[in-house]
């Protein structure tokens, strides 16, 4: 279930970070501004390990994993409308902000890893689930190479959509301590 979790959460992400400058030229003609909007995603990259840092060590690891995935699905099913506001720095913000979300994963998913399965088999399990981004990036790769056919709507309509997924599975995920209490 971690697995799949992960993956949800970085196809979106994923996609949007590596095509992110593609469809902002479809609509800004700017291109010193799209490379600053890489920037600005760095920074927020940055800045989320920090905030999910807090976020996790002050909640338990649902709210932590609901709230990412539901951020996560509502800046992209909605990256596409942002072209119509005609206000570029929106368009910065929301990648921004998916970026923000892409260190979540990584800040997050350690951490239920160790409180389920314990430090003593952290390194095996972090690695066995540490495979998703592999096919997370495959996955990227084969349908973003394929914007021109399939359109950029359809395309973040599949990413919200495969986020959904793991928004779903992070309610049935139900683990507690030996004590009763939530992860």
């Amino acid at each position: 279930m971690l697995f799949v979790k992960i993956f949800s959460q970085l196809v979106p992400t994923g996609f949007v970070i590596t095509y992110y400058k593609t469809f902002g030229q479809t609509f800004i003609n700017d291109d010193q501004f799209l490379s600053q909007v890489g920037s600005i995603a760095a920074f927020f990259n940055a800045f989320g390990t920090f905030f999910w840092g807090f976020v996790i060590d002050r909640s338990v690891y649902k709210i932590s994993f609901i709230s990412l995935s539901t951020t996560l699905i509502s800046l992209t099913s909605t990256l596409y409308l942002v072209q119509y506001l005609n206000f570029r720095i929106a368009y910065a913000i929301c990648v921004g902000l998916i970026s923000l979300c892409q260190s979540g994963v990584y800040v997050i998913m350690p951490t239920v890893i160790v409180k389920t399965f314990g430090g003593k088999n952290f390194q095996a399990v972090y690695g066995a689930l540490f495979l998703s981004p592999l096919l997370s990036s495959l996955m990227v790769g084969i349908v973003g190479s394929n914007s021109d056919k399939i359109g950029w709507f359809w395309l973040f309509t599949i990413c919200a959509l495969v986020a959904m997924i793991g928004w779903t599975l992070g309610f049935l995920f139900n683990v507690k301590k030996s004590d009763g209490e939530e992860i």
